[in-house]
């Protein structure tokens, strides 16, 4: 057996490096066939993204050419090499081997020992325990089932306890994720309904519209199904990557997320959206702005904001006959700041943009410049909490700092002293 594979082994020679995707394991033809299944969009951007080899790795595939030798092996040599594994395979039989479970007995066990209780984890991470298990019980039934598929579902039933969630520690149930997730799905308005954006070069940073494309592909990332049915992503740094999963959520984390959008936000800057919202007639009245570099409701009066049609009435899509505007609640269920205007094509319902309410000073999103706002800025000034996004931008008042000296105004307004200014 040795014999035959030094022979075909002989003959592979040296292979020549391929395009690549950072992080990506996957060969160029591989990439490619999964581009060639997305759209026209999806596909050139995807391409496009695919990295050259290195000149290192160009020289060092020459060099082994250059010292690469065919292999002579005669025709007498290979037909011999052939019978000799053929006449020696005659004479294996397979050994009985017993599979053994107890390992796998005992995991189950521990396993149900623990009383995991449905209503305390996350949907996401109780239903992979669940599944776990019961692929673990299966198994420890088959009288069938090899060593290796023990030891797989073992595996994965010990990954799948580890990776179980409070929800009272998770930063999907505490609504971290709901921007990133907001401006992902308008990232990918842009791949599929581009003719709802122009390119503009001057937001490119110098890189042309495909080179664009590429790089917000990359930073939103592409999901595919691999070969075993699993839903996996091109793009191993991608904001698609980070909110697949859920984390515990800490000021790390939440500066990780902001993080994240933000880089997704830079890549989408060169596509502008040829429909916008603008303030309605009383919005225009009351000093209601919608900002579309920073896709920014402000001017709205502390207090005003109860409902979505309290919003509405500030805020329209200007063209009404191809967009509509959905309002949303913020994490609290609550219009203040944090909450969330949603234009969206009517032809297929993709969201082309995305504006956040800000109410300088409420940093809880409740609408109103209180003693709760103030408290909460002061944890965050001293690193017991952490404001993001938006909230960061409603307690950086006119400065953009969440520092003493606008902790000082949000205690002021608080408490009847002067109002901060909305405009």
């Amino acid at each position: 057996m040795k014999a035959g594979n030094a022979i075909i082994d002989a003959y592979k020679g040296p292979v020549a490096p391929e395009k690549y995707i950072d992080g990506s394991s996957l060969s160029e033809a591989e990439i490619t066939a999964i581009a060639n299944k997305a759209n026209a969009t999806y596909k050139s951007a995807i391409v496009a993204s695919m990295k050259a080899p290195s000149t290192e790795a160009q020289n060092a595939y020459m060099d082994a050419v250059k010292a690469y030798k065919a292999p002579s092996y005669s025709e007498l040599e290979v037909l011999n090499s052939a019978k000799n594994i053929a006449w020696y395979a005659s004479f294996l039989k397979s050994a009985a081997v017993k599979t053994e479970k107890q390992f796998l007995a005992k995991e189950i066990a521990a396993a149900k020992a623990q009383g995991y209780k449905e209503a305390d984890y996350t949907a996401g991470s109780y239903a992979r325990y669940t599944k776990a298990l019961a692929a673990a019980e299966a198994l420890n039934a088959n009288a069938e089932a090899l060593q290796s598929e023990v030891f797989d579902v073992k595996y994965e039933l010990e990954i799948a306890q580890r990776a179980l969630m409070p929800k009272s520690a998770s930063a999907l149930e505490a609504g971290a994720y709901t921007e990133l997730e907001a401006v992902i799905a308008q990232a990918k308005s842009i791949f599929t309904d581009n003719s709802a954006y122009t390119f503009d070069a001057s937001k490119a940073d110098g890189l042309s519209k495909t080179e664009a494309y590429a790089k917000l592909v990359s930073v939103l990332g592409y999901e595919y199904t691999d070969e075993k049915g699993n839903t996996a992503n091109l793009y191993s740094g991608s904001a698609e990557n980070y909110a697949a999963n859920d984390r515990f959520y800490s000021n790390v984390v939440a500066a990780q997320i902001d993080a994240v959008v933000t880089n997704l936000k830079n890549a989408m800057a060169p596509f502008v959206c040829k429909y916008v919202a603008v303030p309605t007639t009383a919005g225009s009245s009351e000093g209601v702005s919608v900002t579309e570099n920073t896709s920014l409701i402000t001017g709205v009066t502390p207090g005003s904001l109860a409902t979505a049609d309290d919003v509405l009435a500030r805020v329209t899509a200007k063209d009404s006959s191809a967009t509509t505007l959905n309002v949303a609640a913020n994490a609290a269920g609550l219009y203040g700041t944090g909450a969330t205007a949603t234009l969206s094509l009517k032809s297929s319902g993709a969201p082309v943009a995305i504006y956040t309410v800000v109410i300088y000073g409420d940093v809880n999103g409740d609408g109103v410049v209180d003693g709760f706002d103030a408290s909460y800025m002061d944890l965050a000034i001293n690193n017991r909490a952490t404001l993001t996004g938006a909230y960061k931008t409603a307690g950086g008042l006119a400065t953009g700092k969440v520092d003493l000296a606008n902790y000082g105004l949000v205690v002021d307004a608080a408490y009847g002293g002067t109002a901060i200014a909305q405009k």
